[in-house]
């Protein structure tokens, strides 16, 4: 965007200039914007850095000069101008220093509109030989970002503003349209980010009278739980702690692998299970339930975090087997109910694993859950097995005893290969 005239811009020139001229009657100002819908809604951003090579300078003046950037409140448009230092015609569509859509709407304000909070600041230098790369990055450009992602339609981009307080300051950037060779020096937006996997950890099913915990893996990777912290009412217990014993299953959770866990602090009748990676302070909401006849304590800040649907009743109304699963009202849990049950119903809090009550295989070790367990292909027996009552295992196709395989004496396993009970 050209001071100097209104209809002037540069939507298609090879460079993007900023900062004021060698004579100090004029200003440059560069608008940039990136596509970041690219990023997982869920990633945690550690950073973000524009990278923007210096193609020119006023005068070919070596002395750096600072430019900031702040993120644009409106909307704006590049179209076919392309010039030099000077601008050229603007064309429609394009943004020119009074308007933000060449030649029927404005800017709020000429110059652009733009959030007054400095996004980040950069001390830019030239050479004519071995193009100068500057980086911009801070934490405000994070916010910007996530701002971004978290509402698409208000990504308007950066603008570009050098030092208007300096005859000279005047740069120019290599812009998308620089050709080869120079395409290399183009603009990049480079966003460093993770993907949480320990928020893949689901509450796939609660059994209140027995007091006991299904969880589900449903990352690619393994996951160590041994730090998560179980929340009902008031009382907290880390799952590695004394008062939570392992069923079934591993602290260090495979994919796609289960894990039952015994809280006996678990309520009967009326409660909630809130599961945090971590503890109750610092940790992360990652999945909630509850269930009986009244809300629960924590029921109105699993809704805010966005793993419970519905604050005032125990199952929504409208079923989604694409959730994870929880008690249902209509069952009577007077003497319990395994896991991975057909009553088992449908939940909508987070959007991960259908609890599917014949899955295609089965691991079964340690200390097995009183349950049948089924299987339309294949289980596997594997280490040290203590079943304290009769279980039923029951495969379709093939039940594999591996080596090493112990059952202590008074156990009592009922292996059939037949299809999966209705």
């Amino acid at each position: 965007m050209f001071s100097e005239n209104t209809a002037l811009s540069n939507g298609a020139g090879n460079n993007i200039f900023a900062g004021r001229i060698q004579n100090g009657m004029a200003f440059r100002r560069g608008l940039i914007k990136f596509d970041v819908s690219a990023v997982p809604s869920d990633a945690i951003i550690q950073s973000v850095v524009l990278d923007l090579y210096v193609f020119r300078s006023a005068r070919s003046s070596t002395t750096p000069h600072n430019f900031d950037i702040h993120k644009v409140l409106n909307d704006w448009g590049e179209a076919g101008s392309s010039g030099n230092g000077s601008g050229a015609a603007a064309q429609t569509g394009d943004a020119t220093w009074s308007q933000r859509l060449y030649p029927n709407t404005d800017w709020t304000a000429s110059g652009g509109d733009y959030e007054t909070i400095l996004s980040a600041s950069q001390m830019v230098a030239y050479s004519s030989f071995n193009l100068e790369k500057d980086e911009w990055s801070s934490a405000q450009m994070v916010s910007d970002v996530l701002s971004w992602l978290a509402n698409p339609s208000t990504n308007y981009g950066w603008i570009l503003i050098g030092d208007e307080t300096i005859n000279g300051s005047a740069k120019g950037f290599a812009s998308k349209e620089m050709a080869p060779p120079f395409d290399y020096a183009r603009p990049k937006l480079s966003i460093n980010y993770t993907i949480p996997s320990d928020n893949r950890i689901i509450l796939n099913e609660v059994n209140a009278q027995k007091r006991r915990i299904e969880l589900y893996n449903s990352d690619t990777s393994a996951v160590d739980i041994s730090n998560y912290t179980l929340l009902n009412g008031s009382t907290t217990s880390t799952i590695s702690g004394g008062n939570v014993s392992v069923l079934n299953g591993s602290l260090m959770l495979d994919s796609a692998a289960y894990i039952v866990l015994h809280w006996p602090d678990l309520n009967q009748n009326d409660g909630e299970v809130a599961l945090y990676n971590g503890d109750t302070t610092s940790g992360d909401l990652i999945d909630y339930i509850q269930y009986g006849s009244g809300t629960q304590v924590h029921a109105g800040k699993a809704v805010t975090e966005g793993v419970w649907d519905n604050i005032a009743s125990f199952l929504s109304t409208e079923a989604d087997s694409g959730k994870s699963y929880s008690l249902n009202t209509a069952q009577s849990y007077a003497n319990g109910t395994e896991s991975n049950m057909t009553n088992w119903l449908s939940q909508l809090e987070t959007p991960t694993y259908n609890n599917n009550p014949c899955p295609s295989s089965l691991n079964l070790k340690g200390i097995l859950v009183e349950a049948d367990y089924a299987s339309s292909d294949f289980i596997e027996l594997e280490g040290s097995i203590n079943a304290p009552k009769a279980i039923l295992i029951n495969a379709a196709n093939a039940i594999y005893l591996k080596p090493g395989l112990e059952v202590e004496m008074g156990n009592v396993l009922n292996i059939e290969i037949s299809a999966c009970p209705e």
